[in-house]
């Protein structure tokens, strides 16, 4: 089978899919369409957890497991909230998770072609995708030592990279990196497994987008 032929059963099938399922849309009802696909995660902290998914379509099993990052996933909910804030109608995110579980799209641990996310936000009813990448987390310490007592300070440093893609011209039109912090209490540089600690720098991270009036206002240009 070729490839566009292949290409053309999955975008029918999403298509009833879609018919089935429908693409629930949640927030304001002037607002620029949301989508926010998974977070790719680049980072050597991951934390695999259970996610559930309400498949729809089979009375015998309304919800399917899988194993998905939770910084991937958490993250995504909290830049969800940020971007209602804003005057944005997010897709509702059960909805695409299971149709990326259901097609060739993408997966939960990320859908990271930006091609295949504008044809899925196309499908969905979406004018605006924002995709979310966490680029590192990592820690640095720092040593003082002074009248016989030697201290040293953890500083846990996490990054996240955020787009707002225009789906009808499927330009880049807002990119941004931002960063949080937090001090922590380990005691070798690197190799902190604190997971709250990595989700509130992350958190912290995203928090700074909430005041960043440039992404308000390409936000509500892609209405």
């Amino acid at each position: 089978m070729t490839a566009l032929k292949r290409n053309g059963f999955v975008r029918v099938g999403l298509t009833l899919w879609l018919l089935l399922m429908g693409a629930v849309a949640f927030g304001t009802t002037d607002g620029p369409i949301v989508l926010v696909p998974p977070f790719e995660n680049l980072s050597s902290v991951k934390r695999m957890v259970e996610y559930q998914v309400a498949t729809g379509h089979d009375p015998d099993q309304p919800q399917r497991s899988f194993v998905v990052d939770r910084f991937s996933e958490g993250l995504r909910g909290f830049l969800e909230d940020i971007l209602l804030s804003m005057g944005a109608t997010m897709v509702e995110r059960q909805r695409v998770d299971a149709i990326l579980l259901e097609t060739e799209f993408g997966r939960l641990s990320g859908l990271v072609d930006t091609e295949q996310a504008i044809e899925l936000g196309k499908m969905l009813g979406a004018t605006t995708i924002v995709m979310g990448t966490i680029q590192d987390v990592h820690e640095s310490q720092r040593n003082f030592s002074g009248y016989g007592i030697s201290s040293s300070i953890n500083q846990l440093i996490g990054t996240v990279r955020i787009r707002l893609i225009d789906i009808a011209s499927g330009q880049v039109v807002y990119s941004r990196m931002v960063e949080g912090s937090a001090m922590t209490h380990s005691s070798r540089a690197g190799t902190t497994q604190n997971e709250d600690a990595v989700f509130q720098v992350l958190r912290a991270a995203l928090e700074t987008l909430r005041t960043d009036e440039i992404l308000r206002r390409h936000l509500l240009a892609l209405e």
